[in-house]
């Protein structure tokens, strides 16, 4: 199961220029505007993408012939497909979190700057 999300992942990674530019882009604007909501359901709904990214790669280069063949099981095909997910929602959590916090941070200064 290791190497099936492995594989995904370097699928993912395959296009890590692309999705820097974006959480880049995504972080900077919620940072400057204040809304990490933003930012939160941008990444969720990212994460879920390349699930679908994953899942039409493996269509296209047709790797479900492939890993019939192998000696794993279709429940672990679909587990590591979850797991996938969870490490990539795990990863967005990480992302939003410190920029939470530094927008809140910032915005309290801003408050307490206002009421002295």
């Amino acid at each position: 199961m290791k190497a099936l999300i492995l594989k995904d992942l370097y699928v993912i990674l395959n296009q890590k220029n692309s999705l820097l530019m974006l959480i880049t882009l995504f972080v900077i604007a919620s940072f400057f505007l204040g809304d990490t909501g933003m930012l939160l359901i941008f990444l969720t709904v990212l994460s879920m993408t390349l699930i679908n990214i994953t899942l039409s790669n493996d269509e296209t280069s047709h790797w479900n012939r492939f890993v019939n063949t192998l000696p794993i099981n279709k429940a672990d095909i679909v587990k590591s497909k979850y797991i996938l997910s969870l490490i990539l929602i795990l990863f967005m959590v990480i992302i939003v979190f410190p920029i939470f916090l530094l927008t809140q941070l910032s915005q309290s200064n801003i408050l307490l700057q206002l009421l002295i």
